[in-house]
């Protein structure tokens, strides 16, 4: 039994090999899909769990924020915007509950404005002085100018105690028609106060707590660090100081401050004070040579010209009082008292934002700012468009008084909640040192305390690209781009200020190790879920949040298209922002994890079929040589012994050859196969090899060598017009193919078997196909938007790659193998055929017109089997991805089964008459 095996795979070594070839595709195609598979999973998975946790894993909410469910996206200053409503009881719930390791608030109190100070340009002849300022922001792009003044001041020669007009009224009229605003004092000197360059954000943190989640004492560069403190306490040189009405007392309370040195933007004050060369110092000849319109053109001659330095930039001037004093073309500074008591603004709303079709050629959401009703925003100076919504805090206001060009209900004197508040500097740290917490970009959260939210302008107003420019806040409080807050305080200070309900956010961190899948978000969504229960507030999971580049579009105003506004700004362009996707981590988990199970699956079965297409086409080829052993007395097992010989035989050698091949493979490309299938690798090859052989022994069980031997090859004579076209080739095409494809469907008719197995190979090519390319297009289509995402896409693009690139090969290589088989076991057929005046090319083309037809009929079931497959494991990708999936399958695998016949065809060429004769 043994000899005989071994002389029937010697004799038959072409169909040997072929046979061979089949076990060695399927065990390629487990091996080398099954590694693409593992690697796109272990690389995913890897970087999912690097940028899993951000820098808290849940953020509580106020309860009139719905939570957003996993997979929205949200703007980068939502959290930002949220004017409290958690009280410091329900904070301290938080803090004592188990699971919860940090639970960090923070509360944004309101836009406070700089402390004011003077300059003193020092003294000069009587006459008349220009002084001009003009504030500017850079935004990144271009110079902004955020508020320009000029004023015309006068000397008198008259004498004066103190600060006073040395004027009289009928001195005093000529003046005022010429627009002169300021006066020297008595000494000849002149001191003017510095136009007030905006607001900044305050905020109150917990500081034990910031320091255990972001470890803000680590970025200290100066004093001490924020107290804890429960209550505020009265400040001790000003207890109380006057209210609005005559012998009210308010209660004055000292509020400890924290200073960021390196805050974002780039603010400026450039101010130009000379002398202007009259003809006359007397106001009433001035008036009577044109006043103001002759002052405005008058020679100049300059004193001063240079930037004057700002609280922003300088920390010496946030103080009370500070005195900037002009020598030469230099600036000395004397700072003043560091407290001042605090006046209070306006607290940011959010953005309004609606949907907008994207710039030509770009795909996925986009939007479009909404203009704020409120117009000539604080700061702006009606250059900038406001966005946000400023609304002012709940308490007693003092008499309105006008800075740079916008009217505040303010004075220093500004009293909330039955009392006053004196700031006083503790110390400072470096904003830019804590940013490296929030560095990471795959996990960035919009947490905005410490770094502003990165915006970028990719397109301009037309929605041509333009050079990428990053964008930085400006002093405008109701612009896009929201300054962090300069100052931090503590929890007592917002809660005396605003009330108990004053915190906007908390900020979470989960005790122990939260792993990266389903596990470790259902613990910490257990976490968020008790944190309701106990408070009723909302918690949002941010395990796996990564920022999603969104492209906002900025729209500018016309005069009068709105109240205030007086001048046309024009519109900035398309920005991109990085919006939240919420739980992006785990959805590409729980995809990734659909996606391996299915192709997994879908592998094993196909490579099951295909061992069984490579057994039963071994079967076929053998049936004429079984059906003489059976008539020379061989017994049905014996038939099977050998059978079994022949496939554990070709199974072994042809799944060693492709075990080491795709080895070889995956070690080139970079790939990891699973361990636990190398060592199974064999095993299961051979149990899906005696699985296939199943259904073939119980056929030698039922062979009649009789009516095998009476069966032949039958070729039906065409029609005259087919005969007289297939002897001359110069017929034309249409009707050229005709009896050529007519005798192709009859060939394929004629032999079911053989025709079954190739339908069979080509069925489980599309199925392989379809349900590789929908689940990686579904994968990637998932993963396109977030930076992680894209991460994860350039990360697995090989392996993806791959895994089309093999699927594809190995599908030609099942379809030329049984099409090379197919034209072994025809080899009397075919000498047949060229006995009878067939030239090879005819032969040919019949061979080529078979596998063609038979990949646009099976071609069509087997997406239909595939999408049932994807449906019964609720896999379903869009109905785009379906249809190019579908369309181009169909074409492909016809391609792939003309270009699979090209072995086939050529080895028809090489076929001579005489041995196919001899054979017969």
């Amino acid at each position: 039994m043994a000899y005989y095996l071994w002389l029937g795979l010697r004799q038959q070594r072409g169909r040997s090999l072929l046979i061979c070839a089949g076990f060695l595709v399927a065990a390629c195609t487990l091996l080398l899909l099954s590694a693409t598979t593992q690697t796109t999973v272990l690389r995913t998975t890897q970087l999912v769990s690097q940028h899993w946790r951000p820098i808290y894993d849940l953020l509580v909410v106020p309860s009139h924020q719905a939570p957003p469910p996993p997979g929205s996206s949200l703007p980068p200053d939502q959290f930002e915007s949220y004017a409290g409503g958690i009280s410091l009881e329900e904070y301290q719930q938080i803090q004592h509950l188990p699971g919860v390791s940090v639970a960090a608030p923070l509360a944004f109190i309101s836009y406070v404005q700089y402390p004011g100070s003077a300059i003193d340009f020092g003294s000069y002849p009587p006459g008349f002085y220009k002084l001009s300022w003009t504030l500017t922001a850079f935004n990144g792009l271009q110079q902004i100018t955020e508020y320009q003044a000029t004023t015309i001041v006068y000397s008198s020669p008259a004498p004066c105690t103190g600060y006073c007009l040395p004027l009289g009224a009928a001195q005093l009229a000529p003046l005022r028609a010429i627009g002169v605003g300021d006066y020297f004092y008595a000494s000849g000197g002149y001191l003017t106060g510095v136009p007030n360059p905006g607001a900044f954000l305050l905020a109150a943190i917990d500081p034990e707590a910031e320091n255990s989640l972001v470890h803000l004492n680590q970025s200290l560069t100066f004093g001490d660090p924020l107290p804890e403190e429960t209550a505020l306490a009265r400040d001790s040189a000003n207890p109380t100081i006057g209210g609005m009405h005559q012998g009210e007392q308010v209660p004055n309370y000292d509020v400890p401050l924290l200073i960021n040195t390196q805050p974002p933007g780039s603010i400026t004050l450039h101010a130009s004070f000379s002398r202007l060369l009259t003809a006359s110092i007397d106001p009433q000849r001035i008036a009577a040579l044109g006043g103001s319109a002759y002052l405005n053109q008058a020679p100049e001659r300059t004193i001063f010209v240079g930037d004057v330095p700002l609280p922003q930039n300088d920390l010496r001037l946030f103080s009370l009082g500070s005195e900037l004093t002009v020598s030469g073309s230099s600036l000395s500074i004397t700072p003043g008292p560091t407290s001042f008591l605090l006046t209070f603004t306006a607290r940011p709303a959010s953005l309004t934002y609606r949907p907008t079709p994207p710039p030509s050629g770009v795909s996925g959401p986009a939007y479009a700012l909404v203009p704020s009703p409120q117009q000539n925003p604080p700061g702006s100076g009606g250059s900038e468009v406001a966005f946000r919504p400023l609304n002012p805090l709940p308490g007693r206001l003092e008499p309105q008084s006008e800075i740079l060009g916008y009217t505040y209900q303010t004075t220093l004197d500004t009293i909330y909640n039955g009392a006053a508040y004196t700031a006083r500097p503790m110390g400072r740290f470096d904003g830019r040192r804590l940013s490296a917490a929030f560095a990471d970009a795959l996990n960035w959260l919009p947490e905005n305390t410490y770094t502003p939210a990165p915006v970028v302008l990719r397109y301009n107003a037309q929605g041509q690209p333009t050079r990428p420019v990053s964008l930085l806040p400006t002093t405008n409080q109701a612009g896009f781009t929201l300054e962090p807050p300069f100052a931090l305080t503590t929890l007592a200070a917002a809660r005396q200020i605003l009330g108990d309900r004053c915190i906007s956010v908390i900020r979470v961190r989960v005790a122990g190790n939260v792993t990266p899948d389903q596990a470790g978000w259902e613990r910490v969504a257990r976490v968020a879920q008790e944190i309701h229960e106990r408070t009723g507030l909302g918690a949002i999971v941010t395990l796996g949040a990564s920022p999603r580049p969104t492209l906002v579009y900025v729209p500018g105003l016309r005069a009068g298209q709105m109240p205030g506004v007086t001048q046309t700004i024009p519109p900035l362009g398309w920005v991109e922002e990085r919006w939240i996707t919420i739980g992006a981590g785990l959805l590409y988990l729980n995809q990734l994890s659909s996606t391996q199970m299915v192709l997994l699956l879908v592998i094993v079965l196909v490579c099951l079929g295909s061992v069984l297409v490579t057994i039963q086409a071994l079967m076929v080829a053998q049936r004429r040589e079984f059906a003489i052993l059976v008539a020379l007395g061989w017994h049905p097992r014996h038939l099977a012994a050998l059978l079994l010989g022949q496939v554990l035989a070709l199974s072994l050698s042809g799944g060693l050859a492709g075990l080491g091949l795709a080895l070889l493979l995956c070690l080139l490309l970079g790939l990891s196969p699973p361990v636990s299938l190398l060592a199974w690798a064999l095993p299961g090859l051979f149990g899906l090899a005696l699985s296939g052989v199943l259904l073939p022994l119980q056929r030698l069980w039922r062979l009649q060598p009789a009516i095998l031997f009476r069966t032949g090859t039958a070729i039906r004579p065409t029609r005259p017009r087919g005969a007289h076209l297939l002897g001359h080739r110069s017929s034309t095409w249409g009707s050229w193919l005709a009896p050529l494809g007519t005798l192709a469907v009859r060939n394929l008719l004629r032999t079911p078997i053989q025709t079954l197995l190739m339908a069979s190979s080509l069925l489980l090519s599309t199925v392989l196909l379809v349900v590789s390319a929908s689940s990686l297009l579904a994968l990637r289509q998932l993963l396109q938007g977030t930076l992680l995402g894209q991460e994860v896409l350039l990360q697995t693009a090989g392996s993806q790659l791959a895994s089309v690139a093999f699927a594809i090969l190995l599908t030609f290589l099942s379809v030329a193998d049984l099409l090379a088989l197919q034209v072994h076991e025809r080899q009397s057929e075919i000498g047949l055929l060229q006995a009878v005046g067939w030239p090879p090319s005819l032969v040919q083309g019949v061979i080529l017109r078979e596998s063609v037809l038979l990949a646009l009929a099976t071609t069509p079931p087997g997406i239909g089997l595939a999408l049932v497959l994807l449906r019964s494991l609720q896999f379903w990708p869009s109905v785009e991805s379906l249809l190019l999936v579908g369309v181009g399958t169909i074409c492909f695998l016809t391609l792939v089964a003309a270009l699979a016949a090209l072995p086939a065809l050529r080895a028809i060429s090489r076929l001579r008459l005489p041995d196919l004769l001899r054979r017969e």
